[in-house]
């Protein structure tokens, strides 16, 4: 095994010598017949496309009783996490320029996020395939086709100019090592068990948003404006999927590189909300006990009321409404909340997922104390996703109407009473709810910064008089 491992790094570092050399043969062959090709099956490594396809197959295979689709959709959901993870943490670390940039192969930005190496649509393709191989492997037909296809989105991300020769080949080991090491570990868990149920939260939150943002057509978008009176059909433009996507990729980005911009301020609050953290994990076991000797029937009627506050699946669709209200009735206000609402959520809960994939950690209800921790597994506690997703929206909902003493002071209240009823139901200990409220806090003023940031533009005025830049403000 050390053996293949060192061939495959060497593989790696000799591809990296030739890169330049490889990436201008296939563009010097590259042709309309390798564009459509790579047009293809480009989407079979896209994660947008793809987690989707295996949540729907894990619902239909809970739905119908079916424990290989159930099994084979929930496996696979764990393997992109971990292979994304990976992929996602070395192109932070490496930085490496894309080769349409022209740089050239040896341009590194070390921790600022060139996004080339290794490359993430091979890696996405060949976790499906090594999936796909092992659970079909009796059909000699599925395996060959599985490979063959991710190879061909492989070459897709070189012909596009996209990666190197290098970073194809990284992802698709990445993802194989990665998908080999979740089959390994996986339980083959019977039908209707809690752990069945509890695995399918992996990338849920981020699932049901690219759901619901990618449900919308474009055929539906009108190209004609209508008078201000009537209904504004053309308002539903600034919903266009693939921006709100772009917007969720980019922030998701600043906040992983955030640290390297914090001022002694930042890491002042930072290094307290951590310290708080670990402080209130020593006492976790003790507070959670306090607190289920004083539950009682009254606090129970408050966490049912509280807990929708925190539910992705009531918070994305309340606030998909608004974005598509403010469209409609050409509120550009109100669409805009919407939308850095949604915006918000998203990266709130793919880190809050990539935490709770990362560490593993047991409920207090499964009774295993509060250090039993237990990575890339069905366990999910720390930190909590209800915390995190209703301190988002507090945060969103303070920062739209914050000319109102009231509304911050109910959002937060809120809040509160979510991340009370996680703890009182027994489904997290006190520290998993003070980092899902510093994470949905921190995220939501993250893109709430850069939203604000996207208001301010320069528009050209050119006219017979004169011509010059006007700085234009959207309210």
């Amino acid at each position: 095994m050390k053996a293949f491992s060192l061939g495959i790094v060497f593989l790696i570092g000799a591809l990296m010598i030739f890169d330049e050399n490889i990436q201008k043969v296939v563009q010097g062959y590259r042709s309309r017949t390798t564009d459509d090709l790579a047009k293809v099956v480009k989407p079979l490594g896209d994660g947008w496309v793809v987690v989707p396809v295996f949540l729907g197959l894990s619902l239909l295979g809970s739905t119908l009783n079916n424990p290989t689709a159930l099994e084979l959709g929930v496996t696979t959901l764990k393997s992109l996490t971990a292979s994304g993870i990976s992929t996602g943490t070395l192109q932070m670390v490496f930085g490496r320029e894309r080769p349409i940039k022209e740089k050239g192969s040896n341009s590194y930005n070390l921790f600022k996020g060139g996004g080339s190496f290794p490359s993430g649509h091979t890696s996405v393709a060949f976790t499906v395939a090594t999936v796909l191989s092992q659970y079909y492997k009796t059909y000699g037909v599925v395996p060959v086709l599985s490979y063959s296809l991710a190879g061909l989105v492989g070459f897709s991300r070189v012909n596009d100019n996209k990666h190197f020769a290098s970073d194809v080949v990284a992802g698709a080991v990445l993802g194989v090592v990665m998908t080999r090491w979740i089959l390994q570990r996986r339980k083959r868990p019977k039908q209707g068990t809690p752990g069945t149920k509890t695995s399918l939260r992996i990338l849920l939150l981020l699932t049901g948003i690219s759901l619901e943002i990618w449900i919308l057509p474009k055929q539906a978008v009108c190209q004609e404006p209508f008078s201000k009176s009537s209904v504004n059909l053309a308002g539903l433009r600034g919903l266009n999927p693939i921006p709100l996507a772009k917007d969720i990729e980019r922030d998701s980005l600043a906040f992983v590189m955030a640290p390297a911009r914090f001022t002694f301020k930042d890491w002042l609050i930072t290094g307290m909300t951590l310290g708080g953290i670990g402080i209130l994990m020593i006492f976790d076991e003790d507070l959670q006990e306090s607190m289920q000797n004083h539950r009682s029937r009254a606090t129970d009627e408050v966490s049912k009321i509280a807990k929708p506050f925190g539910d992705g699946k009531v918070a994305v669709p309340i606030f998909l409404g608004l974005s598509l209200v403010g469209g409609v009735l050409d509120r550009s206000s109100l669409k805009d909340f919407g939308a850095t609402a949604l915006d918000s959520l998203a990266v709130a809960g793919i880190f809050t997922e990539a935490l709770k994939v990362a560490f593993g950690r047991a409920r207090p209800i499964k009774g295993k104390g509060s250090g039993s921790y237990d990575p890339f597994s069905s366990r999910d506690s720390f930190p909590s996703g209800h915390t995190s997703v209703a301190f988002a929206m507090a945060t969103d909902f303070s920062d739209q109407y914050k000319g109102h003493q009231a509304v911050p002071i109910l959002s937060y209240s809120l809040a509160g009473l979510v991340g009370f009823s996680r703890i009182n139901d027994n489904e997290h200990f006190a520290s998993d709810v003070l980092a899902g409220a510093a994470l949905g806090i921190a995220t939501a003023k993250l893109v709430l910064r850069r939203h604000q940031n996207r208001r301010l533009s320069l528009v050209p005025q050119i006219s017979e008089d004169h011509q010059g830049l006007a700085i234009h403000y959207r309210w």
